[in-house]
């Protein structure tokens, strides 16, 4: 029949598309309403983008939990490189650190993250000085808020 009729078949995709789609917002709201009120609480997160990364409301708050835990190691890490000038060690942490980011919808430190990757990636160790306390400070910041959703879950 696709051969017969292309038109016909292209409708039939669009629709099931649609329907698709609108099954999966019905299936993204049953789960954001899983997630514990302080989640969205702070426009430093996206509930719906974690969500929807991570596959469910349950796995985003493993997620969170998962990230908070590794802040602390990955600051020390962070600081050890800036120190000893490693960068190419350093735009590899970064880059992990961006990717995770992104996968509990933390775009503007996603964005911050971003920045200093590149600044490592072009070798510019005065830059990345000038830039990481920043990305630090915001990184501990989220921590706290995935902290406080964390405990106001129940």
């Amino acid at each position: 029949m696709c051969r017969e009729n292309p038109y016909f078949s292209y409708v039939d995709i669009v629709v099931r598309r649609v329907y698709h789609f609108s099954e999966r917002d019905e299936i993204m709201e049953r789960d954001l309403s899983k997630l514990p009120a302080a989640a969205f609480d702070h426009p430093e997160l996206d509930p719906a983008v974690g969500v929807d990364y991570c596959g469910s409301a349950e796995d985003f708050l493993f997620i969170l939990k998962t990230y908070q835990e590794s802040i602390e190691g990955r600051v020390a890490q962070i600081e050890a490189d800036i120190e000893a000038g490693d960068l190419e060690a350093l735009t590899l942490v970064v880059h992990s650190l961006k990717s995770s980011s992104r996968a509990i919808g933390a775009e503007a430190f996603v964005a911050t993250a971003k920045a200093l990757e590149e600044a490592g990636k072009q070798g510019d160790l005065e830059a990345v000085r000038r830039d990481a306390p920043a990305l630090l400070d915001e990184y501990r910041k989220l921590g706290d808020i995935i902290k406080s959703i964390l405990d106001s879950c129940p």
